[in-house]
């Protein structure tokens, strides 16, 4: 299944995940987004907040499909 990812600031990598537009990838069915992470080269602690179609869930939140999912690494203040 494909989903779409974009990182923000620190994280992006614009081969696997950018901040200008979405990058696709495809995930096995029944991935997570803390499988996501790993895939696209992040370490969990790395991401502070993680939108998944404009809502912030959790890591362990299963993807879907056409999910779209961006990581926003900590801030300051956060």
């Amino acid at each position: 299944m494909n989903v779409s990812i974009k990182c923000l600031a620190q994280l992006s990598k614009s081969e696997q995940c950018n901040y200008l537009k979405s990058t696709i990838h495809e995930v096995p069915e029944g991935s997570s987004v803390t499988d996501l992470i790993g895939q696209v080269g992040l370490r969990e602690e790395e991401v502070k907040t993680i939108f998944l179609n404009h809502v912030i869930v959790p890591p362990e939140t299963l993807l879907n499909h056409g999910d779209r999912i961006a990581f926003v690494p900590p801030t300051g203040g956060m």
